[in-house]
């Protein structure tokens, strides 16, 4: 899936000064700095720290403009492995939490992606609590369960944070 999507550097900045970029551009005709990850080749990446190592409370959230999406396909927005992540699959949202002593399942929020739109999604979890906010376009839409996290803390991995890609490979 190729997509566009809003990508706040200036808060990555805060996070690291190592920052790798490879090959996303600037969307043509956009002139508020979205990026264009074509699904195959583009990530951002964010080398681990200590401040991507989120135990409790996260919010993860993105504007993204999905051109064109195919069943049975991860379209990942963004990710650090075994932690959390946030993705596209058979045309829905999914996100992951990883609890400190299980491996993760992936939940699907029931809401789809919309295809040649611009969209806001955001997953929110409150520190310690099994159920997670699911907001699509500023509007409430569910609570579904924190996968394995459960109440208790998200693992914290040694991966990079990465947009439009896992595991270093792009848009998987």
């Amino acid at each position: 899936m190729k997509f566009r999507m809003k990508v706040f550097v200036s808060i990555l900045l805060l996070l690291t000064s190592t920052l790798q970029f490879e090959s996303a551009s600037a969307a043509t005709g956009d002139i508020d700095s979205s990026m264009y990850f074509n699904g195959t080749s583009t990530t951002f990446q964010v080398a681990d720290t200590n401040s991507l190592d989120i135990t409790s409370a996260i919010t993860m959230e993105a504007w993204v403009k999905p051109v064109g999406i195919s069943n049975s396909v991860n379209y990942m927005v963004m990710n650090k492995e075994t932690s959390y992540e946030l993705w596209i699959v058979n045309g829905y949202w999914n996100f992951a939490l990883n609890g400190t002593s299980s491996g993760w399942q992936g939940v699907n929020t029931g809401v789809a992606a919309l295809v040649d739109q611009w969209q806001h999604i955001a997953v929110v979890r409150a520190a310690n609590q099994n159920a997670v906010a699911i907001y699509f376009n500023g509007t409430f839409t569910d609570t579904a369960t924190a996968d394995t996290a459960g109440t208790g803390n998200l693992y914290n991995s040694n991966q990079p944070f990465q947009i439009g890609s896992r595991s270093g490979t792009a848009g998987s």
